[in-house]
């Protein structure tokens, strides 16, 4: 079996480290006992359930199960209670009938935070050497040939890069005036963020770098003498509180991300386009928050707004608008206005309390976030297309095919272009913003896509290209994130 073992303790050394201190503990303070030495009357039963590597790196990995129910320092990671006992969950497969062959084959390393029923953890494979994150028993067969395991390393990493993107933060929640904001969980000394000022920044980079390539490669036409670099895509008066509530993510996107230099560049994608400022005032889902839709859900029709949920934000829609040359005597805001199109396909959030909208309009869309739902992410999104996509060579990001026919009601076929189709390192939830931006940058730059006087060439029918080839596959996929 290859498992980096030394490896993988260092990492696991290094995030307990980064939440003890967090909580004003010194380092020095820390109960030093590796998992192994913490429990010597488990060697026996440990050692006939894992292969030699896996004791190696319980005989490194720092214990992390010693602390007070009241203690400041309790769980390994918001996601991640701590170190599991393999014996123990060897009952729990028997319970569900798992084969003999794979009760050997198969070892609990962590177990899952209680964020989901019957919870589980990371499973290692002790004949791949590989991990699958699952946060629920339920979450998938541990055969399942779609699952995207990975070294443990791997997940490691992922969480030391969540902490330095302050996707999940550390503190003493407990000290006098260190009161949580933006959520009711804390697992100690953990909090998870529904966004965060590192995840906004690389939004807004990925953004200005995909202006900066498509305008390199545009014309210049002799009427454009306005300059946009210190324009906004909004500005406060432009955005609704109901809509873009104060301290949310696409608030803060819109009011930071600059126009374009060049007050005519309109497409960023294949007939994505860039917003106008007159369609902030308006929002394909905004009748989800009317009083009728809150029967017997929580929050009550008289709650304050803040707990209310925040509704899907079409922030780049998708249009079959075609320009003329005219358009450079318009201002910015009447260019991008005129004559629009709006596509429309199946609604990409089929659930409550959005499912009333039967078609909705095609383009990128910022997910919807329930403040009193504390795992939710304000930054991810999906791209809604008017087409369903899948069987052909369309891939999920971490690879299974795309498949229209398998598609479910609440996860439809024309938005899982970009999606993973399992999270191995947390709980599921849909791709960040940031990292479609990105792709779209390098497909510019490396000229997969053509630029005239207007941006990105094409119809959003160039989507369908993913499905053509395993090389345009890759090129309409990103890489598998937290």
């Amino acid at each position: 079996m290859d498992f980096e073992y030394e490896r993988c303790a260092d990492l696991h050394n290094q995030i307990i480290r980064r939440g003890w201190e967090a909580t004003g503990q010194d380092w020095s303070d820390y109960p030093s006992a590796t998992f192994w030495d913490a429990h010597p009357e488990r060697h026996d039963a440990l050692s006939q359930l894992a292969h030699p590597k896996v004791v190696q790196f319980w005989q490194r990995a720092l214990d992390s199960g010693q602390a007070e129910h009241d203690a400041p320092y309790q769980y390994f990671l918001y996601h991640v209670y701590g170190l599991a006992f393999p014996d123990e969950f060897r009952d729990m497969m028997e319970i569900m009938n798992v084969d003999a062959e794979a009760e050997d084959r198969f070892i609990l390393l962590y177990n899952a935070a209680s964020l989901e029923s019957h919870p589980a953890g990371i499973t290692l494979d002790q004949e791949t050497g590989l991990c699958i994150m699952q946060m629920s028993l339920w979450s998938s067969e541990w055969e399942d040939p779609l699952l995207p395991w990975q070294p443990l390393e791997c997940i490691l990493e992922a969480y030391i890069d969540m902490i330095d993107a302050g996707k999940v933060i550390a503190a003493n929640w407990r000290a006098p005036g260190c009161e949580p904001e933006g959520g009711p969980d804390v697992h100690d000394p953990w909090l998870v963020q529904s966004w965060s000022q590192h995840e906004l920044q690389r939004t807004l980079d990925a953004y200005h770098h995909l202006i900066t390539a498509v305008e390199r490669r545009m014309p210049d036409l002799e009427q454009e003498q306005e300059d946009q670099a210190d324009d906004h895509l909004a500005r406060e008066e432009d955005l609704n509180q109901e809509f873009y509530k104060p301290g949310s993510f696409v608030r803060a996107f819109l009011l930071k991300a600059r126009n374009p230099k060049k007050k005519f560049l309109k497409f960023i994608g294949p007939r994505i386009e860039l917003p106008s400022r007159p369609n902030f005032r308006s929002q394909p889902f905004e009748s989800a928050r009317s009083p009728d839709r809150y029967a017997d859900h929580r929050p009550a029709p008289d709650a304050d707004e803040d707990e209310k949920p925040y509704i899907p934000i079409l922030l780049f829609p998708a249009t079959s608008q075609n320009l003329n040359h005219q358009l450079s005597f318009l201002s910015l805001d009447a260019a991008r206005e005129q004559t629009q199109s709006t596509l429309k396909g199946r609604n990409p959030f089929p659930f409550f309390p959005f499912a009333s909208v039967d078609n909705a309009p095609a383009g990128i869309y910022l997910d919807p976030y329930d403040p009193n739902y504390w795992r939710d992410h304000q930054g991810t999104c999906v791209l809604s297309l008017p087409f369903d996509l899948g069987d052909g060579y369309s891939r999920f990001n971490d690879g299974p095919a795309i498949s229209s026919r398998a598609a479910k009601d609440w996860e439809p076929a024309n938005s899982q272009l970009y999606q993973a189709y399992f999270n191995p390192f947390i709980t599921r939830h849909h791709i960040q913003l940031y990292l479609i931006l990105e792709s779209w940058a390098h497909m510019v730059e490396a000229g997969h896509w053509d630029v005239d006087e207007h941006g990105v060439v094409g119809g959003v029918e160039k989507f369908r290209e993913a499905d053509e080839s395993a090389e345009m596959a890759e090129r309409y996929s990103v890489p598998l994130h937290w």
